[in-house]
């Protein structure tokens, strides 16, 4: 797994690559910690260069909005990959992360 930061404003996204397996998502739990408590409440996880996705890294992903929202803030997902998205749906994540096609469309949502 690899990830990659970029400020927008008082947005931050979070740019995935690789394969986010089990052993990653304990990382990417403490990595999402670490963005909330430094006080970036709006956080978009682009998943276009995500080849695989565990179903532990969702819930990384949920537990993140979980905290993001007592500070009226949000978690949401952007330009997952076909393996991403076919998890996403089937877990029906979908119904609790917006999911937008493209990074400035998730920039306008949060805003």
């Amino acid at each position: 797994m690899e990830v990659y930061e970029e400020k927008k404003g008082k947005i931050l996204v979070l740019h995935l690559k690789g394969r986010i397996d089990n052993f990653c998502s304990d990382l990417l739990d403490d990595e999402l910690n670490t963005i909330i408590n430094t006080g970036c409440f709006n956080t978009i996880i682009n998943l276009e260069n995500v080849n695989y996705l565990s179903a532990s890294c969702l819930r990384a992903f949920l537990r993140a909005n979980k905290r993001s929202k007592r500070f009226k803030g949000e978690v949401c997902l952007c330009k997952p990959s076909q393996p991403a998205m076919e998890l996403i749906e089937f877990t029906k994540v979908n119904k609790i992360l917006r999911v937008f096609k493209e990074t400035k469309e998730a920039e306008i949502g949060l805003t």
